[in-house]
């Protein structure tokens, strides 16, 4: 009931939104369509390990990384991602 009440559009925006932000903090191109899901280039796989030594939930393939922003994240934890890539 409480995702089926949210405005989509909203959603959107929020998700969208951490995604570009964090995107941007990392210096990666903005995306040429507004996305949630933000991947880098992580050839040896240190950012995914970094990420999920933090605890934060991500993945990875193919030498990128990858992490997906949802509704229930927050600014909190975009500056905890890249706390986490900064160490």
């Amino acid at each position: 009931e409480l995702f089926a009440s949210l405005d989509p559009a909203a959603v959107y925006a929020h998700t969208t939104g951490l995604a570009a932000g964090f995107s941007a903090a990392l210096g990666l191109e903005p995306a040429e369509l507004p996305s949630a899901i933000v991947t880098w280039t992580d050839p040896d796989g240190d950012d995914l390990v970094r990420l999920n030594a933090a605890g934060i939930t991500a993945s990875g393939r193919a030498g990128r990384a990858r992490v997906a922003f949802h509704v229930f994240n927050d600014e909190q934890d975009v500056l905890d991602a890249l706390r986490a890539l900064r160490r």
